[in-house]
């Protein structure tokens, strides 16, 4: 760990280099109104008429080199990968410890080296396969000090460059200690320069699990642009982005927003996957426990580079109030951060219980049943859900209409 004075002039040239980057802040309504983008199917797999295809969760979903969809399945630990045409070709990984399996898989990304990569969220590290499953070794992210336990949560890759999101853990005097990291990471597991970094400590003793130590950027409010941009949404109630670089936010932009309050349902849900992580840890039902849950939904949810430039943000009102046939409404940013239009993404889906995946060469992935099948996977009941039977993942590739 760095010692405090270097660590105090590092926060401190990162915190004057914030107060002198540039700040774009838009209206609450975009310069080019609302476009409408209709979608189609190309492709489906799973569902109550699928006799081939049992798909588990489908967490994320990435487009390979040649138009291949690579789908990742937390559920059943493997990768299936999908032809451009729509075939199910092949299964990439399996649970295990050995070469070429994963133990908890987070994600799945094309790798530089032309490799597919299978993102293990603990121990952290890429689990790299060839193009037909045989294993390639492993990539593990290398801490600049020594000591503690590596957790990865996500991956991109721009311009051959790789950046990745995780934390890492250490004992502290009366629980764990946390750094919630974003960091380029480097061919051989060297994390080359850190974009984002907060130490957070865990009392498991005090009695209350606060939703707020968990809640960072790391877990979907960040990407990486086709030019190599760092984006990072670091605030929870604040609509902000900020472009990072070596030095620290070189610029930031965003808009008005007001902050969505969440529903008793929502907060409900939330509750109860912590009560069963604390059943986890101690066994029995977590009594005398206190679960503090947020009371405001993330400004922003998730970002999206497009080919351009664009930057689509999908944030706490996307999928509210939209018209008939429309499943959410992003934001879109020019790169210059300036609030340009909106765009209603017309589909089957249902927010939230779906989830919509854009990909990077301007198809996506709609995975029906999203919300449910996580639920079920984690042992909880999902609130904000209307299903009333057995719960059927279903995944379509959509391309824009003509």
């Amino acid at each position: 760990m760095l010692p405090r004075s270097a660590l105090t002039l590092a926060l401190l040239g990162l915190a004057a280099t914030a107060l002198s980057a540039t700040m774009v802040t838009n209206p609450a309504t975009p310069t080019g109104g609302v476009d409408t983008l209709t979608l189609q199917p190309m492709w489906r797999h799973g569902g109550l008429d699928d006799e081939q295809a049992f798909l588990g969760v489908i967490n994320s979903a990435a487009v390979g080199p040649h138009g291949e969809v690579y789908l990742a399945d937390s559920q059943l630990m493997t990768v299936h990968v999908v032809s451009p045409d729509g075939q199910l070709l092949e299964s990439l990984g399996r649970q295990g410890e050995g070469p070429g399996e994963v133990t908890r898989l987070g994600g799945v990304l094309p790798m530089p080296d032309g490799t597919v990569g299978l993102v293990q969220l603990m121990p952290g590290q890429v689990v790299k396969v060839e193009a037909g499953g045989g294993p390639a070794g492993t990539l593990i992210p290398l801490w600049p000090e020594e000591g503690g336990r590596i957790m990865l949560q996500e991956l991109r890759e721009a311009g051959g460059h790789l950046v990745a999101s995780g934390r890492r853990m250490t004992r502290g005097d009366q629980g764990p200690m946390i750094v919630q990291w974003i960091a380029g990471l480097a061919p051989d597991g060297a994390l080359t320069r850190f974009y984002y970094r907060h130490e957070t400590g865990r009392n498991f003793a005090s009695g209350i699990i606060r939703e707020s130590d968990t809640d960072w950027p790391g877990e979907g409010r960040w990407t990486v642009t086709s030019d190599g941009e760092v984006i990072i949404a670091p605030e929870r109630t604040e609509y902000r982005l900020d472009v990072v670089g070596i030095h620290g936010v070189e610029r930031s932009f965003g808009r008005e927003f007001v902050t969505r309050r969440r529903t008793a349902q929502e907060k409900a849900t939330i509750e109860g996957r912590f009560n069963r992580f604390r059943r986890g840890r101690h066994g029995g039902r977590p009594g005398g426990i206190t679960v503090e849950v947020m009371p405001d939904a993330a400004d922003i949810e998730a970002l999206f580079p497009r080919p351009g430039g664009e930057i689509w943000v999908h944030h706490s009102r996307s999928h509210l109030d939209q018209p008939a046939g429309v499943m959410l409404t992003y934001d879109v940013f020019d790169a210059e951060g300036n609030f340009t239009r909106q765009l209603a993404v017309e589909c089957e889906g249902v927010a939230p219980r779906d989830l919509l995946v854009p990909l990077s060469d301007g198809s996506f992935v709609l995975i029906i049943g999203h919300a449910d099948a996580l639920a079920a996977m984690r042992g909880v009941e999902n609130n904000d859900s209307e299903a009333d039977s057995d719960i059927v993942l279903e995944v379509v590739g959509l391309k824009p209409a003509p």
